[in-house]
């Protein structure tokens, strides 16, 4: 499932409501379940952003409606990220020498899944 960071700065109303964070947080929980959107880790942050959360969402648009949603509110906004682990390929898919989607296996192609690079590859 595509994962998202969501950066989440509170406005002037969320932060005067600093008590009910706790509170929103799960509620935001409970909504974005239903839209099949889960929060895999959130965070309370010093800095330039107030909370860092990580996001697992079927879509960008199920996130963003999700997101709008939540920020239609008043209490935060939001800046998200759509985030690649290594094992997603996104490094191999930029390399050339890598195969295209079209040279894999159909069996490989039809399991929708991103391609992983071989682990065999050399670095050069």
């Amino acid at each position: 499932m595509p994962a998202y960071i969501a950066l989440i700065d509170w406005t002037d109303q969320g932060v005067r409501a600093f008590k009910d964070t706790v509170d929103r947080y799960e509620a935001a929980q409970s909504a974005f379940e239903s839209l099949g959107v889960r929060f895999t880790d959130v965070w309370w942050t010093l800095g330039a952003h107030d909370i860092v959360a990580t996001v697992e969402a079927p879509d960008d648009e199920t996130l963003a409606a999700a997101l709008l949603s939540l920020a239609g509110q008043g209490n935060i906004r939001t800046t998200t990220l759509r985030a690649f682990t290594h094992r997603q390929g996104l490094i191999c898919r930029a390399d050339p020498s890598a195969p295209t989607l079209s040279a894999l296996s159909p069996s490989v192609r039809a399991t929708g899944r991103p391609y992983l690079c071989p682990t065999s590859r050399k670095a050069s």
